[in-house]
């Protein structure tokens, strides 16, 4: 494609926005092109008509009308092709429903090798879709009932070179989607790869105007699954063209019933036009010209296309078929011997690094940056409903203690509030002394009872601890996971909150002192009652929420994440020696996001994270999305929605032996005035949710340099499922740091509103959520509070 030149522009000193005269930049131009001017090179941050366009950085440069320019593509040379395949995955959308609710059925071919004859092909044991090599040849695929001749199969070594040589045609005609996130790609680099694929342009041009030996092709998504109630395929694409109405969706229904594109599985026959074989005309009768198509965007005319096979349709291609004779059986080695078929069919590279940047595989699918997102949701639900369903439940204690330990917010304190969960819907069990210790040493339960909340009175006024929701998410993942209802199992969770109001990690991590004795009191009681009944008893881990008191004391980050560390370790030791076991007391940690209201910085909630290795300790959520009653404590219905992450935490971990992930910064890229942070993202892709947490600008991410002052920020935006794009105002210095939900937010309250806070999340509320009084309350991910 070559460089666009047509009209003129204006442009204004100071200003991004560019107007054009004579310009047609919605049909010839991409948000990420380069406009080059004498002299120096703009990226283009956005098309927003044929005659206006907005740059990434306002234009410095002397303004003026009747400017000469060319807009320089650097987003590849496939642009319509890659809309196109974005565009059909946009079709999936719902797909992942389907995952969910087990309504997809079927499978592709599945090639099980070969026989010299149709009457040895096997009469039993066959699944639909099974496909067999007869005579060297032809080709058999069970349709559930019998074997249907679906074609011959021709090959030469020649064919498989020319057809690496079409692919690698495509392959330079492409360019990373996602490189530029990073790094500018040199000017004259950019003009090399134009002036290269500029030739390849003109061979594919030439091969659409023979018009000559092309065959027919396939719809995408063609299923062999025996069902015949509804359409052969998921959708088609239009031989007229790639344009809005050039893909034409099935109804979702018949979507449902089926597993997902399986065209290129086939391995159809090349046949010569006129000589299309009546069996594949069965399976489909809305047959296109191509499954994808290339077109050169001044003529509309198609110079590279995808056929039912998946192969390139190319001048190589097409000569080819002019010289090969339709019988050959070459192909048949390659579809039955083990290894000898790649898993892709096309693969489109990134020119300068060789990297792949989206490719059609066998079964038909595409794999592409922006296939990432959809991908993730159903490998994140096929693990949730079928990777960790057991179908058994099994654990070797009958009690198992979870004790929360920290302040107030590990006690549920919230003055004038009514307590949620009032009776209780499993076989989760307290002490009959009640569910907070208080710092109580000794603590006196004498028995154990169902754990329900009741509001205390007094200066800490209990109402609803993280526990209840803890425990209720945790049942109900066995229940609809494991299959097992908790009246069928003898395991039960008892739960103590002996945490105290206001106080600091000196006094909850002093050995001698009354909070740190009343929780091993719980310990020994629950263990004499347990010892007494004849119950196998374990305490496996302690949820720790706390922070607000020494974030308002100022404590240092590492003096902090050495108390916690210590204070660990002597819980580990002592609850593990009165409870007889082996296993270690694991750490369950929230993030305190209560600096803003002290004015303080986040030293305390990033000690909290600095801790957690995934292995020991454990970050389970940052506490800024949730609602706030006063300055520092939550809503009862709050608590029970934070309590509903440590249910999910240690299901996982505890009952699944699955590692648990929650969202943090790996790394940051940076050059010139951008900088690229990279994310471990439990279920991509990442989101910037505005709805449930308001943005405090910048979507809570800043800049500063070595010594602390602030760098402007121009803007903040999503650079792919697991990067977060920042541009400065100015070239970024040397030891700059990028932090989220740092330094935002007012004294007037933590929380989604007024606190420190951001705005970035995962998906993984899409797969699990708590129902509370009546509102769906997702567990997405959100970001920890960091300095990187």
């Amino acid at each position: 494609m070559a460089w666009y030149r047509a009209g003129t522009i204006t442009l204004t000193t100071g200003s991004a926005t560019v107007v054009g005269a004579g310009t047609a930049w919605v049909k010839y131009a991409r948000a990420g092109d380069l406009l080059s001017l004498p002299g120096q090179a703009l990226e283009v941050k956005s098309i927003n008509s044929d005659t206006q366009l907005e740059l990434a950085l306002p234009y410095s440069g002397a303004g003026g009308a009747g400017i000469g320019y060319a807009l320089v593509p650097t987003q590849g040379y496939v642009p319509d092709a890659l809309a196109a395949m974005q565009q059909i995955l946009n079709e999936f959308g719902d797909i992942w429903q389907a995952w969910q609710a087990g309504d997809l059925q079927g499978r592709g071919l599945v090639l099980k090798g070969s026989e010299d004859a149709v009457e040895d092909l096997p009469t039993e044991g066959n699944t639909a879709g099974d496909g067999y090599i007869v005579a060297g040849s032809k080709l058999y695929v069970w349709n559930g009932t019998e074997w249907k001749y679906a074609g011959e199969l021709v090959t030469t070594p020649e064919l498989q070179q020319l057809r690496q040589d079409a692919l690698d045609a495509a392959s330079s005609a492409s360019t990373s989607m996602e490189g530029a996130a990073a790094e500018r790609i040199a000017t004259e680099t950019i003009r090399q790869v134009v002036e290269g694929a500029r030739d390849d342009a003109a061979l594919y041009a030439q091969a659409a105007q023979s018009g000559a030996g092309v065959q027919e092709s396939f719809p995408i998504g063609v299923g062999l699954s025996g069902d015949t109630s509804g359409p052969a395929s998921f959708f088609q694409v239009k031989k007229g063209g790639l344009g809005s109405d050039g893909v034409t969706p099935l109804p979702r229904q018949s979507m449902f019933q089926r597993t997902g594109p399986t065209t290129a599985n086939f391995l159809y026959s090349l046949l010569p036009a006129g000589e299309f074989d009546a069996s594949f005309q069965v399976l489909n009768t809305l047959l296109s010209r191509y499954l994808l198509t290339i077109a050169d965007p001044a003529t509309e005319n198609t110079i590279f296309g995808i056929d039912k096979t998946g192969m390139p349709d190319s001048l190589p291609m097409r000569a080819l078929r002019a010289s090969v004779d339709a019988n050959t059986a070459a192909l048949a080695p390659f579809a039955v011997e083990p290894g000898a078929l790649t898993d892709s069919l096309l693969v489109l590279r990134d020119p300068l690094t060789g990297n792949e940047i989206a490719k059609i595989l066998k079964t038909g699918e595409f794999d592409s940056i922006p296939s990432r997102a959809l991908k993730t949701r159903i490998n994140a639900i096929a693990s949730a409903v079928a990777e960790l369903r057991r179908g058994e439940f099994i654990e070797d204690y009958e009690l198992e203690l979870a004790i929360a330990y920290g302040q107030s917010l590990s006690s549920g304190i919230s003055s004038g509030q009514a307590a949620i969960s009032t009776t209780q819907p499993y076989g989760s069990l307290m002490l009959s002394g009640g569910i907070r210790t208080f710092g109580r040493a000794p603590y006196t339960g004498e028995t154990l009872v169902p754990m329900v909340e009741a509001v205390t009175t007094g200066t800490a006024a209990g109402v609803e601890t993280p526990l209840s929701g803890m425990a209720e998410m945790c049942n109900a993942l066995i229940e609809t996971e494991n299959e097992v209802k908790w009246t069928d199992h003898a395991w039960h969770l008892v739960g103590a909150a002996c945490g105290g109001d206001g106080v600091n990690i000196t006094n909850l991590g002093n050995t001698a002192g009354s909070n740190y004795q009343g929780l091993l009191s719980v310990v020994d009681r629950v263990k004499a009652i347990a010892d007494a009944d004849g119950r196998p008893m374990v305490a496996r881990h302690v949820n720790w929420i706390h922070g607000p008191a020494d974030t308002a004391g100022g404590m240092a980050r590492e003096e902090y994440a050495s108390r916690l560390t210590t204070l660990h370790a002597n819980l580990d030791a002592d609850i593990r020696a009165r409870t007889g076991r082996t296993e270690p007391v694991l750490m369950a940690i929230s993030q305190t996001a209560s600096h803003s209201v002290y004015s303080k910085p986040p030293l305390v909630a990033l000690a909290q994270a600095d801790v957690c290795d995934g292995v020991t300790r454990f970050l389970i959520t940052p506490e800024y999305f949730f609602n706030y009653r006063d300055q520092v404590h939550l809503y009862p219905e709050s608590y029970k929605w934070f309590g509903a992450y440590f249910g999910l935490w240690r299901k996982r971990v505890l009952i699944d032996g699955k590692p648990w992930k929650w969202l943090k910064p790996v790394r940051k890229i940076s050059q010139g005035r951008a900088v690229v942070v990279i994310f471990d993202v439990p279920v991509r892709p990442l989101v910037l949710d505005t709805s449930m947490v308001t943005n405090p600008g910048n979507y809570g991410f800043s800049l500063v340099d070595s010594v602390g002052t602030a760098i402007p920020i121009a803007s903040v935006e999503l650079a792919g499922p697991t990067r977060v794009k920042i541009v400065a105002g100015a070239d970024l210095p040397a030891g700059f740091k990028v932090r989220y939900a740092y330094d935002n937010g007012t004294n007037a309250g933590a929380g989604p509103l007024t606190g420190a806070r951001g705005n970035l999340r995962d998906g993984m509320g899409y797969l699990y959520s708590t129902l509370i009084q009546g509102v769906r309350r997702p567990l997405h991910s959100w970001c920890e509070i960091f300095e990187i």
